[in-house]
């Protein structure tokens, strides 16, 4: 996953690309889809402890 901060309209949001695909065929790549969406909210929750002083500064960001 490889993601960044933008802002838009004066709001940051995390702009976020994810690839799961790959040269293992659609088998590996719908394990792995299934993978990154069941360890999606623990991924969530590391970037919101990281940031933590971001979240402080901007209460009104939410990622979930």
């Amino acid at each position: 996953m490889l993601s960044e901060w933008r802002t838009n309209n004066g709001f940051p949001f995390l702009y976020a690309y994810v690839y799961v695909d790959g040269q293992f065929g659609p088998a590996v790549s719908a394990m792995r889809n299934t993978v990154f969406r069941r360890e999606l909210l623990l991924a969530l929750e590391a970037i919101r402890y990281g940031d933590g002083r971001f979240f402080t500064a901007y209460p009104v960001v939410k990622l979930f």
